[in-house]
């Protein structure tokens, strides 16, 4: 998504190629943009009141809207037809939803005040903050909720392993721990700190996206020159 004066007044939602071999595509307006699908043919992108599919080929766009409901944030399932949506229905808190895309209205999965999912590889469990400070596992299509040992409320899920039996979870602003927490047995494991050479100006770091084998990476960063202080009275 590109924001600010680069992107105009509308903003903008692209995709690239990771390598730099193509220039960015713009696929539509906005910086809202969510998900992109397992299968990489659809965009998702959220307003409250409705949702957008952008075609990352060639295809009309499409919204989907549900009376009633106020959307936060959306995500797609792993088989390209569901989408995990974060929403409140009028006069009620939000709670997670499972929405197909080809027919409504969303199915409620969890109580009121769950947020922050991450849907697991397999695409049956989701892993949420159940609004007190604990993580749960909440079965997509019915079954009791578990809670998860081994993450705590000042950990950030950043998503999980390959086989999907483990959360890579990170902690701190500067260095970024991360650790891999068995989803299991609730045991933590060190993976790396992530930290930057010249940290002049720099808060934390922020974004993270972690490939599921756990040996790259990605970060966004914000850094600062622009504030100048005065200290007096040193003794």
């Amino acid at each position: 998504m590109e924001g600010g004066a680069g992107a105009g007044a509308t903003g903008g939602v692209y995709i690239r190629k990771t390598d730099g071999s193509t220039a960015a595509v713009r696929l539509g307006d906005g910086w809202d943009a969510q998900d992109l699908s397992a299968d990489k043919k659809w965009v998702v992108q959220i307003q409250p009141d409705r949702l957008t599919l952008l075609p990352v080929g060639p295809g009309e766009k499409k919204t989907i809207q549900d009376p009633g409901f106020r959307y936060s944030r959306a995500a797609w399932f792993p088989d390209g037809k569901r989408l995990l949506l974060v929403a409140a229905e009028k006069g009620h808190r939000s709670r997670l939803y499972v929405r197909d895309v080809a027919a409504g209205p969303p199915r409620a999965i969890t109580p009121e005040g769950v947020h922050a999912p991450h849907i697991l590889p397999d695409g049956t469990r989701v892993l949420a903050s159940d609004g007190k400070d604990k993580r749960v596992l909440y079965p997509v299509d019915g079954g009791e909720p578990r809670p998860l040992a081994g993450i705590e409320s000042n950990d950030g899920v950043l998503g999980f392993d390959e086989k999907g039996e483990g959360a890579w979870v990170g902690r701190g602003f500067m260095p970024l721990r991360i650790d891999r927490v068995d989803l299991a047995t609730g045991k933590r494991t060190f993976l790396r700190d992530i930290t930057l050479a010249d940290p002049t100006g720099v808060e934390g770091i922020q974004t993270v996206h972690l490939a599921p084998d756990g040996r790259s990476y990605c970060y966004s960063f914000m850094r600062s020159l622009s504030r100048l202080y005065v200290i007096e009275g040193f003794k």
